[in-house]
This record gives structure tokens, sequence and C-alpha cells, in this order.
């Protein structure tokens, strides 16, 4: 079993369909096997954990039984003597009426009180106080659900990429529509000190069940040839061909409310902000141009990320990566630099992953060559309910 099948079988589970009892001998075989699998299961319960997908209880019926206590008082009241008021008027007493009325004010308080609590509470947190993790999980997984289209334009600044090279400058675009129709555009912008460099400017496609890719191979020279990947029969939100969504929603980054941290509120490109930190390997999802072609830096996966979400829509608005502390992290950085450094500005190619999904008629081809797939994302032209935003990403993690 396949890590795709596993986790659908997974998700079926966990929405209360029937597993035969054999799948559900693979599923939990292969979860036990799998470490990614395994991730998969835990975040996705304590995503629903967060987002609380289940119905909220119904308020309890009172009317019977408070109707009951009424007649009851009315039976058993005395008799009311009425006093005459000048003018032949009457007055009644105000006793019973304040009785009577009681117990349909309680019930309107209870009524009002479950009903609030069942969408939230009438006692919204002022903007601002703090936020906790948990709130952060539930407001990325919440905006998700409701997301339509969507349009942004990132400014990249990669610090420390090589001696000759001390920063680089990148523009990158994105696009995307519901469900699975997303582009991203890399354009490298640097100036490099030999003309002969091919810059990292990546391309990305992905239009239902096909996907393409474009970028410059990893390779120990300047002139490194293109290299184009196109996938046909793509199967539906795959893993291994996936969408990155996280730029626009990071619902993988923040799925597990323990692994981050809330910093605290401010402003961002004049929109109210909230700062959460967390380690690189958790906000990888965030990077996924770094595994599309070209040369990157390499980063430690506990070095620091400092993402700022925009506070109403929790769409990323910024993110920085810092080098973690620590002597492993040292260790690591100097292990690193002595097995590159045979070429300043190029990493060693990166080992080829085939495809789990072969056996389901996916093709992947990769050559200096190929046809696009036919259709292509569309802009936020095309639809009214394009949310469109502007974000900046940098980091600033020397190796040494």
């Amino acid at each position: 079993m396949d890590c795709d099948r596993a986790r659908r079988a997974i998700s079926e589970r966990m929405d209360g369909e029937r597993l035969s009892p054999r799948l559900t001998t693979a599923v939990e075989r292969h979860v036990a096997g799998c470490t990614a699998c395994a991730a998969f299961e835990a975040g996705a319960w304590k995503l629903r954990e967060a987002a609380r997908f289940e119905v909220a209880p119904a308020v309890p019926d009172l009317v019977d039984s408070i109707m009951a206590s009424v007649e009851r008082e009315t039976q058993e009241r005395r008799p009311v003597r009425l006093r005459l008021l000048p003018g032949g008027r009457t007055r009644r007493p105000l006793l019973p009426g304040r009785i009577r009325l009681a117990p349909v004010a309680a019930a309107l308080a209870v009524g009002l009180v479950a009903g609030s609590v069942a969408v939230g509470g009438p006692w919204q947190r002022p903007e601002g106080l703090s936020v906790d993790a948990a709130e952060v999980t539930r407001g990325v997984a919440a905006a998700a659900t409701t997301l339509s289209a969507y349009q942004a334009r990132f400014a990249v600044t990669e610090y420390h990429f090589a001696p000759d090279v001390p920063v680089r400058e990148f523009s990158m675009n994105v696009w995307f529509q519901a469900p699975e129709r997303f582009r991203l555009d890399v354009v490298d912008h640097t100036q490099y000190p030999n003309r002969d460099v091919t810059p990292t400017d990546l391309e990305l496609i992905v239009n239902g069940s096909s996907w393409y890719s474009v970028g410059p191979s990893a390779c120990p020279i300047d002139v490194c040839p293109p290299s184009e990947t196109v996938v046909e029969n793509r199967v539906p939100f795959s893993s291994t061909t996936p969408a990155p969504t996280d730029l626009i929603l990071p619902v993988t980054s923040l799925a597990d409310a323990n692994q981050l941290q809330v910093v605290g509120r401010g402003s961002v490109l004049g929109r109210p902000a909230i700062e959460v930190r967390l380690p690189f390997d958790r906000a990888e999802p965030l990077f996924p141009f770094l595994s599309l072609g070209g040369s990157w830096r390499p980063f430690f996966g506990a070095d620091q990320v400092d993402l700022w979400l925009d506070a109403k829509s929790w769409f990323p608005l910024s993110y920085a990566v810092y080098p973690a502390p620590g002597r492993e992290r040292d260790e690591w950085a100097s292990s690193r630099w002595r097995r590159c450094r045979w070429t300043a500005n190029r990493r060693p190619p990166a080992p080829s992953e085939s495809l789990t999904s072969r056996a389901r008629g996916t093709r992947e081809r990769s050559r200096s060559r190929s046809r696009r797939p036919r259709r292509r994302p569309a802009s936020s032209r095309s639809s009214r309910r394009t949310l469109t935003a502007w974000a900046c990403i940098r980091w600033c993690c020397p190796l040494l």
C-alpha cells in the first residue's frame, strides 16, 4: 500500500466510513511502518479537534416544563383582591406578574447563552489582547474552507548564498483557484559576477490532473540546462505532485499547535498581524520553490522561522529564517560546508524521487523540451472573489 491510498483510507475512516477488515489491517500496518503517514494521521486528528467539526448540541427544549411550572403557580396562588382607584380604575398587584414572568425570562437567558456559545460565545477576545497557538491553528483551518481564489506577489531576499554572491533577490507570483488550479512563478533578479551563471527562474503549474514544473537543473557548472517535468493523470490532491498551497494558507505548517509559539501582535505592510515562531522542518511547506530546481542554500531542520500572519485573513505576510543556536547546528554547518566546498554556488544534485502513483497511470517525463498542460490556472481577473495580497519573504541564515 502506498502513502496516497493509506491517507485516503485514513481520511475516510475519520469521516465515519466503514473500511473492510483487510483494508483496515493494511492501513494500520502501513502507518506503523511509515513515519510520514503516522504524522499525517496525528496532524489530521489535531486539526479536526481544533476546527471542531462536530455539530453543536441542540439547546434543550424547556417550554413544557416551564409552562407546567407556571400553571402550578397560577393554581396555587391566593385569590387576588383588586384595589379601587379614583375614576373607577383597578390596580393589579405586581407580585404575581413578576412570578409569572420570571420562568420565561430565565428560559430566554438560557437560550441566548447556549445559542451564543455554540457559535463562539458572546465574549469575543478584544483585538488588543494576545492570541494563543490553538486559536492560530483554528483560524488558519477555518479560513481555508472559505477561500475560493487568491493572488499574491512575494519579494524574496536570500543572504549568504556564496562568498561572491552574498545577497540574491527574487520575485515570486502565486495564483490559486479552488479546488486545484495553481501557478507559481519565481524570477531571479540577482546580478551574478559571472554572466554565464544560469538564474534560478522557476515555474510550477497545477491544473487538476496535470502537473508541470520547469527550472534549471542542479549541476556543478555555471550553465545548467532547464529540466521540465510533466505529470499527467495525476491523482487528486496528490502528495507526490502537490499544489503548494501553504504559500496561501499554512494549514500544514501550523496544523500542530504544540509545534509553534505565538510571539505577539504587530503591523506588517500596514495590516494588523500576528507573529508565530516554528522550526524550519515544520515550516518547510512554506518554501516549495527550494525543491523545484536551481541552486539554493541549505537550511538546518531546527533553524528558526518567524512568520507574520494577517490577523483577519490569516494569509502569510512575511517570514524569515534565522540560524538555530547550539553545537549540533554548528557541526551540521561545518560538515555541509566541507562537503560543498568544491563549488561555492551550486548544491549537489538532489536524489531522484520516483512517483508512487505510477501504477495508476501517472507518467513523468524529464527532458529539455516538453509540452505544458493545455490549460493554466486563471489569474485574479477570472474571479470576483479573488483575494489579493502583497507579502515579502527573507532569510538571513549563515552556514557558519
